[in-house]
C-alpha cells in the first residue's frame, strides 16, 4: 500500500495547509512513477481549472509513509 503527499502553488481543496493545497492519495501498488505523474497531472489541472502549461513547476508529490495510532 503506497501513499503519496500532492502539493500545489494553488487551492486545490485539499485537507491540509492554510490554502488547502496539499492532499493525500492512496495509490495501488501497481502504478509506476509515471502513471502517478499523469494522475496527479489531471487532478490538479482538475482541481485547478489551468492547463498543464499554466502549472509548470507549481505543484509536485512524494511518497510518504502513514502511521497509525490507536487500535
Amino acid at each position: 500500500m503506497n501513499f503519496i503527499k500532492v502539493w500545489c502553488e494553488y487551492d486545490i481543496n485539499g485537507d491540509f495547509g492554510g490554502n488547502n493545497n496539499e492532499k493525500v492519495f492512496y495509490v495501488s501498488d501497481s502504478l509506476d512513477q509515471c502513471d502517478i505523474d499523469d494522475l496527479v497531472s489531471d487532478f490538479i489541472q482538475k482541481s485547478t481549472g489551468l492547463d498543464k502549461e499554466e502549472l509548470d513547476d507549481m505543484y509536485d508529490w512524494e511518497y510518504i509513509k502513514v502511521s497509525q495510532i490507536g487500535m
